[in-house]
């Protein structure tokens, strides 16, 4: 397991996937019986422990804190957001815009042809609910040639991503130590929550308050800029 993620304080413009990854459904699928209805509390305690408290915002009605997390691959991101109920429901993707650009092209190419198709059927523009966007709903007359368009995200680099997600939230399952005690995502580790690989080094800024004064002057300046 690597020991190299870290939260992201820099990067470009992201944005998620439209289709194909589904967080809580890969969490499902490698925590199993991990999860439980506590487990964002106790993801809560392993994420400050390990990467100290989160250097971004969230929404301080549903969520309790927010960590952006950098994985092996430098286009890829996992967001993670402790609310009330199982951590599955609390995990987001992220990509580079760039990487999510080059993911959708065919799906831009199929809208492309799609709308030659459209545009030769009707010409004047009387369509009655042609659609562009999957084939599910299209019309017999121009079903089997949408059925010849490509309209997945590149399955490349959707297996690319799908591997770095999942890789990182195996490494959730990583021990690391208060005293001389060892928790991962679920809590303390024992024998039905196993961890997973060598202890990860805890955050430096695990153990200190927070400046109680900074912080809500700068949440006061925050909340008059959002006006």
């Amino acid at each position: 397991m690597s020991a190299t993620i870290r939260t992201a304080k820099r990067h470009g413009p992201l944005t998620g996937l439209d289709s194909g990854i589904q967080m809580s459904v890969m969490a499902r699928e490698l925590y199993g019986d991990r999860l439980h209805d506590d487990s964002s509390l106790t993801a809560f305690a392993y994420l400050y422990r390990r990467f100290g408290p989160p250097p971004r915002g969230g929404d301080d009605l549903k969520e309790i804190a927010v960590w952006l997390l950098k994985t092996r691959d430098p286009q890829v991101y996992l967001g993670i957001y402790p609310g009330g109920c199982s951590i599955d429901l609390y995990l987001s993707h992220y990509v580079d815009a760039s990487l999510a650009r080059e993911a959708e092209a065919p799906m831009r190419e199929y809208r492309r042809q799609a709308r030659a198709i459209y545009d030769r059927i009707y010409p004047d523009g009387d369509y009655e609910g042609f659609v562009l966007e999957g084939i599910g709903e299209s019309r017999p007359c121009w079903e089997g040639e949408l059925e010849r368009l490509e309209t997945r995200t590149d399955p490349e680099i959707l297996t690319r991503v799908d591997a770095v997600l999942r890789h990182i939230l195996l490494d959730l399952l990583r021990p690391v130590v208060i005293r001389d005690v060892e928790i991962n995502l679920f809590g303390r580790c024992n024998a039905d929550n196993p961890p997973r690989g060598r202890s990860a080094p805890w955050s430096h800024l695990a153990g200190w308050g927070v400046p109680i004064k900074a912080m809500e002057a700068y949440i006061a300046e925050s909340r008059r800029s959002d006006r």
